[in-house]
């Protein structure tokens, strides 16, 4: 870690910074080289008043449902990185319903591997730690069974707690409720109905925390 470990007397950007180049080095020794890594987004506004949203891992820009690839004029496009592509715009269109505005968003995993492993999720919690004491969330929902393992030692099973409380963090309530690719993704089979009814379940429930904790202007 870096000797100026992300004192409270730097900018908020300097301690992200500071944070970013450790990560950074951290990726490094994984074999990952290839660019700068983002580590979250949001407005500096909101620090400590904040819901932190922890996605599923980083996967290199390759969009999550079943790993479709999407053709134009007969050529692979490439979907958008770091908080962008479909599940983010399906995300900002949530929370712009929901009317909730003082967010943060981080990945579980930001080194992208061909296979993210419990193992390796648990492993970079660290880097989550140190986000959540820079940013100062007053909620953190974990949106998937693998971003939780940035909490917990054990999954719970998202079809029996999804829209509840899983844990605490240093105080902290952690929500658990689907990822974004659970509403994108679609089978021939499955009822869009009721895919929609668990996302309204779920946002309502997890709007009625916001407002708990959150205060807005």
């Amino acid at each position: 870690m870096s000797d100026l470990f992300y004192s409270s007397v730097l900018t908020l950007q300097e301690q992200l910074e500071l944070l970013d180049k450790d990560m950074l080095k951290f990726a490094k020794n994984l074999g990952y080289t290839k660019r700068k890594l983002p580590l979250v987004f949001g407005d500096d506004k909101y620090i400590n008043n904040n819901v932190l949203l922890v996605m599923p891992p980083f996967s290199d820009g390759r969009h999550s449902e079943a790993n479709v690839r999407r053709k134009n004029e007969g050529k692979r496009l490439k979907i958008k990185k770091h908080f962008e592509g479909n599940e983010f715009d399906l995300l900002y269109e949530i929370l712009e319903s929901y009317e909730i505005s003082n967010w943060f968003i981080t990945y579980s995993h930001l080194v992208p591997l061909e296979r993210h492993t419990k193992n390796g999720v648990k492993q970079f919690a660290c880097w989550i730690a140190k986000l959540i004491e820079i940013i100062g969330p007053k909620l953190i929902i974990a949106m998937g069974e693998d971003a939780q393992l940035s909490f917990v030692k054990k999954k719970y099973i998202l079809r029996d707690y999804h829209g509840k409380k899983i844990t605490d963090h240093n105080g902290i309530p952690v929500l658990l409720t689907y990822p974004m690719s659970y509403y994108i993704d679609r089978s021939s089979y499955e009822d869009p109905s009721y895919k929609e009814f668990i996302m309204n379940l779920d946002w309502d429930l997890l709007r009625k925390e916001y407002e708990r904790r959150i205060k807005c202007q």
